[in-house]
C-alpha cells in the first residue's frame, strides 16, 4: 500500500475496528499491511507538476500531508480541498488549531465548500466532528483568480 505522510518512510499498519488504517502493532501479526509513504512535495517532484488544486481527505492524518507539503505550500501554493477531521486529530493528540495556524502562516484563507468566508476559529473549533472546508492561498502568491 502507498500513502502521503510527512516524510518517504515505510511503515506496518493495518485496519483497526472502525476499518480505518491504524499504525503500530497489529492485534495479530498477519494483519500487517506494510506501507510505503512519500510526502506531496516528493509526488510533485518526482511527476515534475505543481498541482493548482489539492485534496487532501485522510482521516485523521491531514497533519502529516501538509507537513510533507512544504516546499510547495512555500513556492506555488494550491488551493486545498480539506475534509479535517478533528476527532480523529484530537484521538492522536495533534491540535486542529496548529494545523489552521501553519495554513494560515502560508497566507491561506479559509472557505465554506460553497464559497463563503470561515475564520480560522470557525474551522478548528466547529462543532462537527468533520469539517469540510477549502484553503485558498494568496492571490498574489498562487497567481490563482479567485
Amino acid at each position: 500500500a502507498n500513502a502521503i505522510g510527512a516524510r518517504s518512510e515505510r511503515m506496518d499498519g493495518y485496519v483497526d475496528g472502525n476499518g480505518l488504517i491504524a499504525f503500530g502493532e497489529p492485534p495479530h501479526p498477519r494483519e500487517a499491511i506494510p506501507v510505503e509513504f512519500t510526502t506531496i512535495d516528493g509526488e510533485c517532484e518526482r511527476l515534475g507538476v505543481s498541482p493548482s488544486v489539492v485534496k487532501i481527505d485522510i482521516e485523521g492524518f491531514e497533519d502529516r500531508a501538509l507537513a510533507g507539503a512544504e516546499r510547495l505550500l512555500a513556492g506555488h501554493p494550491p488551493i486545498l480541498l480539506l475534509e479535517i477531521h478533528l476527532d480523529l486529530l484530537d484521538a492522536r493528540g495533534v491540535r486542529a488549531r496548529d494545523l489552521v495556524a501553519g495554513l494560515e502562516r502560508h497566507g491561506f484563507t479559509f472557505h465554506t465548500t460553497a464559497g463563503g468566508r470561515l475564520t480560522a476559529r470557525g474551522v478548528y473549533n466547529s462543532a462537527a466532528a468533520v469539517i469540510r472546508c477549502m484553503a485558498r492561498p494568496a492571490e498574489e502568491v498562487s497567481g490563482l483568480q479567485i
